[in-house]
């Protein structure tokens, strides 16, 4: 298993890129996504207003009682009030998600907003604001060390030019940017979360959880590991495709450590995500590839042998103290929400 992970890790490293570009591109859609939602809640707001509008001067044209008989009046007047009290109570949430908006970016201008210019308010802050300036300040020095001429020590704008037809100079700008834009992102979250406990008046925020935290470990190992098997899979097929499966099914167990970390906090889950098939299925083939090592996925010298790769569980006690338990934990997160979810 070590000369597997060793050969992934490096199989990532020089594949950069595969990382930078979708790390990049989350990043900006996830901006864009922000921008786009603020203007979409002002036209659904608008919206709702025009419609309650109409639905006044319905309710003014059916009062009159001329237009239509006594019964027919009454219960176009019924319905005209059950679908005004939608439409406001639509109208109420759109405005609280657009106050939620405002008041993020309240006092901040576009240079704070972009590059989190403003003090941290707990130790994530710190450690997103800290890796976002990082990751922004060493850009520039990037971009003016690959154009750093290897003999003259000097920078050239021929050699600056040269180095872009390479692919892993857009491979560690990539890396950079993502990583700037990710760390951007998780320090506007801690703000709203921030925001969201001193309007509550909450008199202390509550703890990180673990769930969630765990969610995000095992969503970008898995990833990590699916992209080394899809690299390995180019030499070697069937190693590679078994490594990628695995990682793609770590992957997957992000999802029931989520619905787990949201119901154990009484936040609101989608009712397809408490789905038992949904909850199980990723979590017990995890269990099932480490304990059966499915393909050798584990311990590539005993595929097809399942005594004695337990036999050498004593010998190489890394499976049961930190690959095993690695694979109950989602079995453990699924069966609490759905315990959490029968509450």
């Amino acid at each position: 298993m070590q000369e597997t992970l060793e050969t992934v890790f490096q199989e990532l490293v020089k594949h950069k890129e595969l990382f930078g570009i979708p790390a990049s591109i989350l990043g900006v859609a996830k901006t864009l996504w922000g921008f786009a939602e603020g203007r979409s809640l002002e036209s659904r707001r608008d919206k709702l207003l025009g419609q309650i509008d109409a639905l006044n001067t319905v309710a003014r044209v059916v009062d009159d009682g001329d237009l239509l008989p006594a019964q027919e009046s009454n219960a176009a007047n019924t319905e005209v009030k059950l679908e005004t009290a939608r439409t406001v109570r639509e109208l109420i949430r759109t405005l609280e998600r657009l106050r939620e908006k405002q008041t993020e970016t309240e006092g901040l201008g576009v240079a704070q907003r972009a590059f989190l210019l403003y003090k941290p308010q707990n130790w994530r802050a710190w450690i997103a604001h800290v890796v976002c300036w990082l990751s922004a300040l060493c850009i520039p020095f990037y971009l003016l060390g690959v154009g750093i001429s290897d003999e003259t020590d000097e920078f050239s704008f021929a050699v600056f030019k040269a180095a872009w037809s390479q692919s892993d100079t857009y491979g560690g700008l990539l890396v950079l940017l993502g990583l700037f834009l990710l760390a951007r992102l998780w320090g506007a979250f801690e703000r709203k979360r921030r925001l969201a406990f001193e309007k509550r008046k909450t008199l202390q925020p509550e703890g990180f959880a673990i769930g969630t935290l765990l969610a995000w470990l095992y969503g970008i190992g898995g990833l990590a590991l699916a992209v080394g098997g899809l690299i390995i899979a180019a030499n070697t097929l069937r190693a590679g495709l078994a490594l990628a499966m695995c990682g793609f099914t770590t992957a997957l167990c992000a999802v029931p450590l989520s619905v787990w970390a949201k119901l154990r906090k009484k936040r609101p889950v989608k009712r397809w995500w408490t789905n038992t098939v949904i909850l199980l299925t990723p979590s017990m083939l995890l269990i099932l590839i480490v304990i059966l090592n499915l393909q050798g996925v584990v311990l590539s010298k005993f595929r097809g042998d399942v005594l004695a790769y337990w036999r050498s569980w004593v010998h190489e006690p890394i499976v049961p103290l930190v690959v095993l338990p690695i694979a109950v934990v989602p079995v453990f997160a699924s069966l609490r929400a759905l315990h959490y979810r029968n509450v």
